[in-house]
């Protein structure tokens, strides 16, 4: 096949692909499509470009080790995503480990709040979300990536659903609604216990 043909071809086919015959080019349309993406999500993350240039290369040297193992292909974005989210929350436990501070310093820094609980406490909402995505059916599960993960405008939600703008914002109110409510739930659930 030639470049040009994998550019048109959808993630789930490349990641299948990359998965039967480890096909380079099908991994490298992927990278090429995510890099930037993964690579912004870092630096947000780290607030360092070196960093950040850093963990996406190990980002994808990792998806490209273990993307064989990815049962559900249509969920590609959201894991390579959380790849990249636990290298950032590691970079971090790494370098609140490794940071040095003068004897001034660890009397300020007793008064801030540790970063490192701030992150943990985002990894583990960002989890129970990731859960509650998965608990949706597959319509559902879709809309949610074509709109957040894809980015894909209501007009082109429009158009791939065939339906009218007021239905797409409908349903995407809808599913919104239904993450919330289970979300809630889930904490009221552990308040309790």
């Amino acid at each position: 096949m030639k470049n040009r043909t994998f550019s048109i071809l959808t993630d789930e086919t490349l990641v299948l692909q990359y998965q039967q015959t480890k096909c380079s080019q099908s991994f490298g349309e992927l990278y090429n499509r995510y890099y930037e993406r993964v690579y912004s999500y870092t630096v947000s993350m780290i607030k360092n470009r070196d960093v950040g240039f850093d963990l996406t290369q190990d980002v994808f040297i990792k998806a490209a080790d273990s993307l064989s193992k990815l049962r559900d292909v249509v969920t590609f974005r959201a894991w390579l995503f959380r790849i990249a989210h636990n290298a950032c929350i590691d970079y971090g436990r790494n370098q609140s480990k490794l940071k040095m501070t003068s004897a001034e310093e660890r009397f300020d820094l007793a008064d801030q709040p540790a970063d490192i609980d701030a992150l943990m406490a985002k990894d583990r909402m960002i989890e129970q979300m990731h859960d509650l995505i998965e608990s949706l059916d597959e319509a559902d599960r879709t809309l949610l990536q074509l709109k957040y993960m894809d980015r894909a405008s209501i007009k082109e939600l429009q158009q791939k659903m065939g339906l009218s703008a007021s239905a797409v914002k409908m349903r995407l109110l809808r599913v919104r609604n239904k993450v919330i409510t289970k979300f809630e739930e889930r904490a009221e659930v552990a308040l309790a216990s």
